[in-house]
Parts: structure tokens; C-alpha cells; sequence
């Protein structure tokens, strides 16, 4: 009976969903709060990029999803170019694989533009924002960045529209400037902005700034609500319910240690996941260096690299450090109190980092976010219901009108 049971659990198991690779630890940027260590560069080879998409095609899903990441992707842009050609030469005919390319934009130029749009690649171009926001990342880059989003909006306007996206890296410094930055995404056209806290040990933070974050989430919120209004879509993706999903209980808040998620190094050893990338992290804190020994050890052309990666899920699913706060034996006293302790998806490497704390800053944008989501989406359920009685009201006030005279005595 139990052999029965694994054999149909097997036959639902779709395999591989998600392949991302480190094409390049190589970057032209040297943003102020990034932690990748500062070594020689090293780009993957291409034998390695080649056994990453044949476990991409391996899946049995219609739509496994390929990311390219770096460093700087578009630095190895051969790499780039060569990922495009053997996805589309070895998928299986009814297969259309999801391609994805995280970029900080400044190498994306006509060329490289039109090849992305032409085989249909989703962009996700890293930018914080306005000048001040931007500037200050990395000093000089918002003009090359607001004349790609000008130029990509103007030539691919359909592509731009529904395959762009930014994603702003946030920080204590630039937290006052997240709902400018966010009128001026929607300004350039940008229907997809999302953020993301910088792992980075954030200095200096203070319940002050985290008022200040309140104020700035909320702001965002009426421009989301207004954009709703306008178009029917939700441009701030955090606020997106299927974007809110919670994590099954008793497993990695995320999806680190995953069998289905395959992170490819440089060098073509499969990392827990982003937060975890060998190449790329200096040294960090013994718990941080305990999960990498924990889950590491595979190789993407490894021929066992299936039961590989289940016996890693499994050891993944018992580190009490991947678990998120809601599913710990112990947490702190905060956390046992608060009310976004159920949904909380602060990344189990900034903890980690962090050496095992969760750190106040990712803390207080999970707790803002998730706070901010549910007064959205309680604020558009009332709007509907008031919108439902209104057209029913309008309604019952034109039958009264065309069954007046029926109506007399």
C-alpha cells in the first residue's frame, strides 16, 4: 500500500519548476548596499549553462520557468544569447518555458532589447526610483535608466506594458522616497513595481523610519487603488493576492531547499537558493555557513541530481532556521505577538545573516506589508459592495420610472 502511495506521489510530482542560474558574478555596478563579495569574475561555462537547460526541459510542467541572474547578466550577454537558443531548440514541442532575466538595465540596449522582446522574456530591471533614490544606489545611473524606460516604452509598447517589471531594492535610506518613486514607475508606464529589502545588515534603522515607512506604504496604496480604478490592474505586486500566498506550514518559509527549485552557480553547484550563492557571499555567520553545509553538495550535471535534491528538500525541511516564526517552537516574544506572524516572509537569509535574529528592518516591512495589503483589498471589497448597492439602487429607480403608470391605483 505505502509503494502504491509513493509511486502516484511520484507521478504527481512535476519535477523541476524553476532553474536559476548565475551566468556571471561579473557586475558594472557597485551599489552601496550590495553584499556579493568582490573577487576576480568568473563566468559559467557553457557546458554547465547547457545541463541547466536540460533540467529545465526535464520538467513535466507546460511552463517551467528559466531565470537569468548575476551579477550583471547582460555582461555575459553570449551566455544570455545561448540560454534563448538551446531553451528553444530542446524544449518539447508542447512545452513553452517562462524566461525571465534580472538586469540592473544599463546594458540593455536596442540590440539586446529587441532579442529579449522577440523571444518573449519577462525583464526585471533592478532600479530604486527617482534621482535621489537611484543616485545614491549607484551615482549617475537614473538617466540611463529613464531613457531605456522611455526608448522600450516607445518602440516595444506591448512588451513593455506586460513583460517589464522593476523591482526596487529598499533601504532605511531610500524608504522616504518609495510612493515618489512609485508615481513616477507609473508615470513611465511601468505596470509592475515590486520591493524587496536589502539583506544587508540595515544601520541605523529606528521606529521613526518605520513610521516613515508606514507613510509611504499607505501613499502607495491610494496611487494602487487609483490605478485599479483607471485600469483594472494592481501595479504594486505586493498588494496582489495571489502575490500574498503563505507558505505550507512546517516547511522552509520560502522555497530554499526545494526539490522543484534548481539555483545554479557559476560553477554549476546547485545552491539552497539566491539568498545562499557560494560564488558570491563572503564569509557570514556560523548559522548562515551551517544551512549552506546543510544543503549543499549537488551539481546541476550530476546523473543522480533527482533523489539528490529530495534527500536535500528533506534535510532542508528539518532546519528549524528555514522555518518561518509561526511554525518555530520558540520565537522571540515580538514575534509571538504579531499579527502578521502567519503570513511572515522575511527571507531566512537576512535571519541568517543576521545570525538566527530577525533583523528589525525586514521585520517591520513584512509587518507594514502585510498590514497595508489587507486594509487594500478590505477597502476594495467595500467599494464593490457600495458599487453593487448603487447599480441596484439605479436599477430599482428605473423600473419604478418605466412602470409608473402600471403602478398607479
Amino acid at each position: 500500500m505505502r509503494s502504491r502511495l509513493l509511486t502516484g506521489v511520484a507521478a504527481l510530482d512535476p519535477g523541476v519548476r524553476v532553474v536559476e542560474t548565475m551566468l556571471t558574478t561579473q557586475c558594472n555596478m557597485r551599489c552601496r548596499y550590495c553584499d556579493q563579495r568582490r573577487s576576480a569574475s568568473r563566468a559559467m561555462p557553457s557546458t554547465v549553462l547547457d545541463a541547466a537547460v536540460r533540467r529545465l526541459v526535464s520538467s513535466k510542467l507546460v511552463r517551467p520557468q528559466l531565470t537569468l541572474y548575476g551579477g550583471e547578466p547582460l555582461l555575459a550577454a553570449p551566455l544570455v544569447r545561448r540560454a534563448l537558443d538551446r531553451v528553444r531548440e530542446w524544449a518539447p514541442p508542447w512545452m513553452t518555458p517562462d524566461v525571465r532575466i534580472v538586469t540592473n538595465g544599463t546594458r540593455l540596449d536596442e540590440e539586446m532589447s529587441g532579442l529579449l522582446v522577440r523571444r518573449e522574456v519577462f525583464i526585471t530591471i533592478s532600479c530604486d526610483g527617482v534621482p535621489a533614490a537611484q543616485n545614491a544606489r549607484s551615482p549617475g545611473s537614473f538617466e540611463d535608466l529613464d531613457e531605456l524606460f522611455v526608448r522600450m516604452r516607445r518602440e516595444h509598447p506591448a512588451h513593455f506594458r506586460n513583460r517589464v517589471a522593476v523591482k526596487v531594492t529598499l533601504t532605511p535610506s531610500n524608504v522616504s522616497h518609495l510612493a515618489e518613486s512609485f508615481r513616477y514607475f507609473l508615470s513611465r508606464g511601468i505596470r509592475t513595481v515590486e520591493i524587496a529589502p536589502a539583506a544587508a545588515r540595515a544601520s541605523g534603522w529606528s521606529r521613526r523610519q518605520a513610521r516613515e515607512l508606514d507613510r509611504q506604504l499607505a501613499a502607495v496604496v491610494r496611487l494602487s487603488r487609483e490605478e485599479y480604478r483607471r485600469s483594472g490592474r494592481i501595479p504594486f505586486r505586493a498588494l496582489r493576492p495571489y502575490e500574498a500566498s503563505a507558505p505550507a506550514p512546517g516547511g522552509p518559509a520560502c522555497g530554499c531547499g526545494s526539490h522543484g527549485l534548481l539555483f545554479v552557480d557559476v560553477d554549476g553547484r546547485i545552491a539552497p537558493c539566491a539568498a545562499f550563492i557560494p560564488s558570491a557571499l563572503p564569509e557570514r555567520a556560523p548559522i548562515h555557513r551551517r544551512i549552506v553545509a546543510a544543503l549543499d553538495g549537488l551539481h546541476v550535471s550530476a546523473p543522480d541530481l533527482a533523489s539528490g535534491l529530495l534527500r536535500r528538500e528533506g534535510r532542508a525541511r528539518r532546519l528549524r532556521s528555514l522555518r518561518r516564526p509561526a511554525d518555530r517552537n520558540r520565537t522571540s516574544r515580538r514575534c509571538s505577538r504579531c499579527p502578521a506572524r502567519a503570513s511572515c516572509l522575511v527571507c531566512p537569509g537576512a535571519t541568517a545573516l543576521a545570525g538566527g535574529r530577525v533583523p528589525e528592518f525586514q521585520c517591520d516591512v513584512n509587518r507594514l506589508v502585510v498590514f497595508h495589503r489587507t486594509q487594500f483589498h478590505r477597502r476594495l471589497r467595500k467599494e464593490a459592495e457600495a458599487e453593487g448597492r448603487f447599480r441596484k439602487g439605479v436599477l430599482h429607480a428605473r423600473f419604478l420610472r418605466d412602470h409608473a403608470l402600471a403602478l398607479l391605483p
